[in-house]
């Protein structure tokens, strides 16, 4: 039996024998067993010659690639085809290692299964990538056949060599394409899914917006009736008030108390018209008169009836009207509640010796008013919500400063109902707030 190393990659890719005498040892293989006896006048050497000569042909003109190979895993013959497939040429493969043309990932599987042909003559096939010599990669589908001597020992290999490229790539493409297809039936599951559940979201939403405006409607016939109701038993203690207030006899002792009385009122009746307000604007009936209207007049109104307030808390009020355009075409009444409104919650919100400013500008064609104060300042959770009606920060806001939260709303109303804007800004807890109306000047 032929000595020869056990194959394995790190084999060094040529013998020690030149490629004639590896060529000649696998034609004496070829014909191992034959004794040399004259057969027709013909010894078993020349029989050996011509079966080797016979097998080369064969070899050379197959159409699958051929290799004859040591059991070490030196190639000592191989065909045209074979040297085409492993992209290497015919001479250059002959003492090369038969694993050096194999890619590493498949090394050892093949390796491993050319041990056992060696060991006892199993046969073998196999599918795995050879690595050519212009760097491609090429599947190959090897069956590989012990050479065996007179008693069924192992001399040497032959391997029948095919490219399957073509037939892996095309399994390939269809496992990918099979693969795309499962994903476009989960994808258009995923979309029927969608649309049936955006189906129902639209009815649902259809649903609550329908119930939501059946709410707000029975809300703002609700607030309208009870702001009836409220403001109807307050005509007659208006009425008694200004009597009194005009009786000669009234004792001075009296006239704080009914000046109180007066103040509580006029308030009951403020609240009562915010409520009216907010109905009007929810129902987009909030009625706006047009008129040339001065906004540095109606600045300056809107202070003078919060001087008591400024007064109580002993803050500062300034008025800087810089603007050199400030006639705007607005209902003046309503432009007066607005920047009342946003004096009267700068006073709330500022503490004891506080600061408010009003300062007026021109911005484009615009008329610009900004009420700043010092007060407590607004969170940045908070602002987004700040001009929705009954909106507070918090339940503290309520419990420590009143209110129900409506003179926001109908400021921005208001001011939008002029076509223009009222922002809010703050730089947080304690860092004062700012408001800015911007008006059309045409």
């Amino acid at each position: 039996m032929d000595e020869s190393p056990a194959p394995s990659p790190e084999n060094p890719p040529f013998g020690h024998r030149d490629a004639r005498s590896r060529v000649d040892t696998a034609a004496e293989r070829a014909g191992a067993g034959l004794a040399p006896v004259d057969v027709g006048g013909r010894s078993a050497s020349r029989a050996l010659r011509d079966s080797e000569a016979l097998f080369r042909s064969i070899v050379t003109q197959a159409a699958a690639g051929v290799a004859h190979i040591e059991l070490d895993g030196r190639i000592t013959l191989a065909n045209a085809r074979f040297a085409l497939i492993a992209g290497h040429a015919t001479d250059a493969l002959v003492g090369t290692s038969l694993f050096a043309l194999v890619h590493p990932d498949d090394q050892g599987r093949n390796v491993d299964a050319f041990r056992r042909l060696a060991a006892d003559g199993t046969p073998f096939e196999m599918e795995m990538r050879y690595l050519r010599g212009d760097g491609d990669v090429v599947w190959v589908s090897a069956s590989v056949t012990a050479v065996l001597d007179a008693v069924a020992r192992p001399t040497a290999a032959v391997a029948i060599v095919l490219d399957v490229s073509d037939r892996r790539h095309t399994e390939q493409a269809l496992r990918e394409s099979e693969k795309r297809l499962r994903q476009a039936r989960a994808a258009e599951q995923a979309l029927e899914t969608s649309r049936a559940e955006l189906v129902q979201a639209l009815v649902d939403n259809r649903r609550a917006r329908a119930e939501a405006g059946a709410a707000s409607h029975v809300k703002d016939r609700f607030l309208a009736i009870l702001s009836h109701e409220l403001r109807t038993p307050l005509t007659p203690v208006v009425i008694a008030l200004h009597s009194l207030e005009r009786d000669s006899e009234l004792p001075s002792s009296l006239r704080g108390t009914v000046e109180l009385i007066r103040r509580n009122v006029r308030a009951e009746l403020t609240l009562i018209d915010d409520l009216l307000d907010v109905t009007r604007i929810s129902s987009g009936k909030l009625e706006m008169s047009r008129a040339r209207t001065d906004m540095h007049e109606v600045a300056h109104a809107a202070a003078d009836v919060c001087a008591g307030d400024f007064a109580a808390k002993r803050q500062r009020i300034g008025l800087t009207l810089h603007a050199t355009r400030h006639e705007v075409a607005g209902d003046a009444a309503r432009l007066q509640q607005v920047v009342w409104n946003l004096l009267k919650n700068a006073a709330k919100f500022t503490p004891d010796e506080g600061e408010i400013k009003v300062v007026s500008s021109n911005v484009d064609n615009r008329f610009v008013l900004i009420v700043a104060d010092t007060g407590i300042g607004i969170a940045s959770d908070a602002l987004p919500a700040i001009f929705d009606a009954f909106a507070q920060e918090g339940p503290w806001v309520t419990s420590e400063f009143g209110g129900l939260g409506l003179g926001l709303a109908i400021a921005k109303a208001t001011v939008e109902a002029h076509h223009g804007s009222l922002v809010a800004a703050s730089g947080g807890r304690n860092q004062g707030a700012t408001f800015t109306i911007e008006l059309p000047l045409d």
